[in-house]
């Protein structure tokens, strides 16, 4: 099977509901941060607790989904997946307890959570580009949003977890 089409060879490439667009173009950049989002929590996951490592998991295949439907496909991003978000956000703050107001990280997991937080935030970043030339919803602006946060609250989570207790359940 092969997997190279050549049809970006000169440049230009598509998705789902654009045809032929610059390969520099702002959709294919958020696409591109979100890709990597995609492989740092994937490395992020190993470096967790059994309960965090999941909700990584989830994360994964939620950022697999976001970048389905700015490319075009079914739409994921909605307002009672942000409402579920922001639930399970405060339900880890409140459980993470007080934590380095710096941002430090001490574990291993909070470390790399960090990364994939600089990485959605970067993201976000290149959503507010590509949202000027269509095909962003604002449910989308605000589940990615929402989703730097989490990563926030994970890490967080994770400095207080260590090796040990899972974290409580996510409902997004």
């Amino acid at each position: 099977m092969r997997i190279y089409t050549r049809t970006g060879d000169t440049g230009f490439s598509s998705t789902g509901n654009r045809r032929m667009i610059p390969k520099n173009s702002p959709v294919f950049s958020l696409l591109g941060a979100l890709e990597e989002l995609d492989a740092s929590l994937g490395e992020a996951a190993g470096k967790l607790p059994a309960g965090l490592s999941e909700v990584a998991g989830t994360l994964r295949r939620d950022v697999a989904a976001l970048s389905a439907e700015l490319s075009g496909g079914e739409k994921f991003a909605d307002a009672a997946r942000v409402r579920g978000m922001e639930e399970s956000i405060d339900l880890m703050m409140e459980s993470a307890g007080a934590g380095a107001p710096d941002g430090s990280r001490e574990s291993a997991g909070a470390a790399a959570l960090g990364v994939s937080r600089a990485i959605a935030r970067r993201a976000e970043r290149e959503m507010a580009s590509a949202k000027q030339t269509g095909g962003v919803t604002p449910d989308a602006m605000r589940y990615l949003n929402r989703l730097s946060d989490l990563l926030y609250a994970m890490a967080r989570m994770a400095d207080a977890q260590g090796p040990g207790p899972a974290a409580p359940p996510a409902d997004f």
